[in-house]
């Protein structure tokens, strides 16, 4: 039956829900591949119509997961090696601290940070890009993974910070110092 309000075994999800979303993922994917930023917060926005925080935020990191995997194998070449493992610890720090925090909110209040994010990333696009690189990407992992804790789409405040300019003014990546 093509009108099931459970497609998938999911409640409240049918077909076309499903397809509309598919698209939405394709096209917010296409843009974020292209732009370098924001079809992760694009997609967040949408999935946010759909689906209290309590299902959006794992859902949509899920999703983020996958593409940002992706893009990770395709680019191998330009990956910032030296940046992991400051970043990974930051991360595993940011998560346990964030994962105490996440499961105490309300709904409401994780309503409130989506929310808050999106618009305080819409308006406010680049963020702290200075520091000596090794501290820098420790706090943006913790930060970021903090963060993505509760509003999950955090690529548009992590990428001002992994690129430099030119001076020519074009970007390039940023070389990792000591």
């Amino acid at each position: 039956m093509i009108s099931d309000p459970s497609f998938l075994g999911v409640p409240d999800v049918d077909i076309y829900l499903f397809v509309g979303l598919s698209v939405a993922s394709f096209f917010t994917t296409l843009i974020g591949a292209l732009t370098g930023t924001i079809g992760g917060l694009l997609m967040l926005g949408i999935l946010s119509l759909f689906f209290p925080p309590v299902v959006l935020i794992p859902v949509h990191t899920v999703a983020q997961l996958g593409v940002s995997c992706t893009r990770a194998f395709l680019m191998w070449k330009w990956v910032m090696r030296g940046a992991l493992p400051p970043f990974i610890l930051g991360a595993i720090l940011g998560a346990t601290v964030g994962a105490q925090l996440f499961v105490v909110l309300s709904e409401g209040w994780l309503q409130a940070a989506i929310g808050g994010f999106i618009l305080l990333f819409t308006w406010m696009p680049q963020f702290a890009s200075g520091g000596a690189d090794r501290l820098r990407f420790g706090v943006l992992g913790f930060v970021a993974t903090f963060l993505g804790m509760f509003v999950s789409a955090t690529g548009t405040m992590l990428s001002p910070s992994w690129r430099r300019p030119r001076p020519t003014g074009a970007i390039m990546s940023r070389p990792l110092r000591r």
